[in-house]
């Protein structure tokens, strides 16, 4: 948590920023009132970010593509900065973010709170 009491995740970019915010105030309005999404410019701008949260003591999720370059970013947060691996979230079944899964994005919420899930029956086809 930051300075006003609320969570933090960080992502590789603006483009995931707009999906995670688009999908949060379909199924989950709350989640942008709790949580600030801080975009990366690219997987390795997420270790500076990883770097002053962790200074600054928030408690923070990094969330990152499921390609070569995520997976080493991941090791890189958790061996030098040491960043518990259960707050490095990838998509299971995709490779990137906009590829998530319903599924992906509750493991994402559940990451970031477990008091936040989505009810069964909530699909990214409902709006």
């Amino acid at each position: 948590m930051d300075s006003t009491g609320r969570g933090t995740c960080s992502s590789n970019g603006i483009s995931d920023l707009l999906y995670l915010g688009s999908w949060a105030s379909i199924f989950k309005p709350e989640l942008l009132e709790k949580f600030n999404v801080f975009p990366g410019t690219g997987a390795p701008t997420l270790l500076l970010l990883g770097s002053l949260f962790t200074g600054w003591g928030f408690k923070f999720v990094v969330l990152l593509d499921n390609d070569d370059q995520g997976k080493s970013i991941r090791e890189k947060l958790i061996r030098d900065l040491l960043v518990p691996a259960s707050r490095v979230v990838h998509p299971k079944d995709a490779k990137t973010i906009e590829d998530l899964s319903p599924e992906d994005f509750q493991a994402l919420l559940a990451e970031m709170d477990n008091s936040l899930s989505l009810n069964a029956g909530e699909t990214l086809l409902q709006q």
